[in-house]
C-alpha cells in the first residue's frame, strides 16, 4: 500500500520544514459515504411506515490507521506532526486552501492529480512498551469542497 499524504498551505508541519506529511506505513484507509438521514419512526407503526428526510446532505469521512517506526528517537517528530494537524486553521492559508490536500491510497472521485481536500477531525496514537521508536496513529479525515470557504 502506497503512503498517503497530506499538505498544507504555506506553513510547515511543526517538527519539520515540510508542507507534505506522508503517513507512513499505513496499513489501512476505510471510507465511509454517509447519507446523514433523519428516520423518524411513527408510533406504533411497523418499520416501513417511518418517515425518513434528507435534510443533512452527504459527507464522506476518511479512517486512515498506520505504524510509523524509525530508526531512532525521532518517532516525537511524527507525533508533533500529527498533533498539528489541528491546529485551528487545519491548512487554510486565506482564500488560497480549504483544509489539507490529501493523496488517498485508493478513493474514487478523486481529482485528475488524485487528491481530494479534507478536514482532519480526529487525531490520535499510541506508544507501545518494548516499541520505543514506533507509533501506531489513526486519523479521521472528512472530505470538503474546496469552492466552499469552511
Amino acid at each position: 500500500m502506497a503512503d498517503p499524504k497530506l499538505e498544507r498551505g504555506g506553513t510547515n508541519f511543526d517538527s519539520s520544514s515540510s508542507t507534505t506529511l506522508t503517513l507512513f506505513n499505513t496499513q489501512t484507509e476505510s471510507v465511509r459515504k454517509s447519507a446523514n438521514l433523519i428516520n423518524l419512526p411513527l408510533p406504533v407503526t411497523d418499520s416501513s411506515g417511518a418517515l425518513v428526510f434528507d435534510l443533512l446532505g452527504t459527507t464522506r469521512e476518511i479512517a486512515v490507521r498506520g505504524k510509523h517506526t524509525t530508526s531512532d528517537a525521532t518517532v516525537g517528530n511524527f507525533t508533533g506532526d500529527l498533533n498539528s494537524l489541528i491546529d485551528g486553521n487545519q491548512g487554510n492559508t486565506g482564500s488560497a486552501q480549504i483544509g489539507y490536500k490529501y493523496t488517498p491510497v485508493s478513493i474514487s472521485g478523486a481529482a485528475a492529480d488524485n487528491t481530494i481536500r479534507v478536514y482532519v477531525n480526529d487525531v490520535n496514537w499510541d506508544f507501545r512498551a518494548g516499541e520505543p521508536n514506533t507509533v501506531e496513529y489513526n486519523l479521521i479525515l472528512f472530505e470538503v469542497d474546496p469552492s466552499n470557504s469552511g
